[in-house]
């Protein structure tokens, strides 16, 4: 099997419910594929807390796994009701609970500081997310929750992570194009701007057969 735990601020006030709709599309693509035999967790705004994570984590990073977060971000944290629940500030860090991780990442900033740290400190694989916003369409919010889980999506179907970033870029582009050609070059602008942030750190060559499958 392989384990996903799969983070989301359903209650956030402004982006709840797009964290919520990031989360079941994701799923349901996974449901789909599920002859990878996928083992998910889901943990809600309540349970986006630092203690939480410290008593679950240990029961899934002892081996390859996915950690994926919808919420909002700063430069080193992800944040949920105000607070921190993945922090990579001296003072409070828990990066060392995402060993072995897939980190993808839908949340502003946190390409930053945070991606590094749990790449080259953490012992995380990879880490997919955004050095800058991530800005939602709120008038195409369908077209943001594709671009949002496009890369997972593409690496859960059998793309390296190199492959699964570009593609992800590509679909960008693809819908950048669309919109100026139908008249909205501010949504077109965004998405620029949201494609130029999506970073990625970490081992390029990874495939979903790295992940085991027991």
């Amino acid at each position: 099997m392989i384990n996903v735990d799969v983070a989301f601020d359903e209650r956030d006030a402004v982006l709840g419910e797009y964290f919520r709709r990031c989360k079941e599309d994701l799923l349901e693509f996974l449901r789909v594929h599920n002859h990878l035999a996928f083992t998910v967790r889901e943990i809600n705004s309540l349970l986006s807390n630092a203690v939480y994570l410290d008593a679950q984590m240990p029961m899934v990073n002892g081996r390859n796994f996915f950690f994926i977060a919808y919420s909002h971000g700063e430069v080193d944290c992800l944040l949920a009701n105000d607070s921190a629940y993945v922090d990579s500030r001296a003072a409070s860090t828990n990066i060392h609970l995402f060993i072995n991780s897939f980190f993808y990442c839908v949340a502003c900033l946190a390409g930053t500081e945070l991606g590094p740290s749990l790449v080259n400190n953490a012992g995380s694989h990879v880490f997919i997310g955004y050095r800058g916003s991530h800005d939602v369409l709120l008038g195409y919010l369908d077209l943001s929750i594709e671009l949002a889980n496009m890369a997972i999506k593409m690496f859960v179907i059998g793309q390296t992570v190199a492959d699964a970033y570009r593609l992800a870029i590509q679909r960008h582009d693809q819908r950048i194009d669309h919109l100026v050609k139908f008249h909205d070059p501010l949504a077109a602008s965004i998405l620029v701007q949201n494609r130029t942030n999506l970073v990625l750190i970490g081992r390029e060559d990874l495939t979903i057969n790295d992940f085991e499958l027991v």
